[in-house]
């Protein structure tokens, strides 16, 4: 499989994916039209806040400093993902796939990260503060039963 904007193997690691810069109106007519698949775009520093975002594909995608408080991204693919600094403050991550992600920095206050897979995640100096984590995987990954200290992913 290739990825569109770039014609390389889906399996091509991060640093090797060149970004390709989309605009929000861009991503939103795609989304609309059933496009699913963004991986390796360059949405950094972009208001996505309040978005529904539902089973999107953002592997490898550059979205540090971005806005998505409050964005619904249940189920979204989010391998390899750029979130340093980025707001996701009240956001709906449930059951989405963070392995390998960069979100040192990030404000994920009150998010919903039940369910999410961390495994290999970066989250140095991440603000986790009221946020559910029942069923979450740790960036080592270990289980957790329940939701607990946002220190456990320090």
């Amino acid at each position: 499989m290739l990825h569109e904007e770039t014609n390389m193997p889906s399996n091509t690691p991060a640093n090797t994916v060149s970004a390709v810069k989309l605009s929000l109106q861009q991503l939103l007519n795609q989304y609309r039209q059933g496009r699913r698949d963004f991986h390796g775009v360059d949405l950094s520093a972009c208001d996505l806040s309040g978005l529904i975002l539902i089973d999107i594909d953002f592997s490898y995608a550059n979205l540090s400093s971005a806005d998505l408080s409050g964005t619904d991204l249940q189920w979204a693919k989010l391998r390899s993902v750029n979130l340093v600094k980025a707001n996701l403050s009240r956001a709906n991550l449930h059951r989405s796939i963070l392995r390998h992600a960069n979100l040192t920095e990030a404000i994920l206050v009150g998010a919903n990260l039940r369910a999410a897979d961390f495994s290999g995640a970066r989250l140095a100096s991440a603000d986790l503060a009221q946020a559910d984590l029942w069923g979450a995987i740790a960036p080592e990954g270990r289980p957790l039963r329940r939701q607990r200290s946002p220190a456990l992913f320090r």
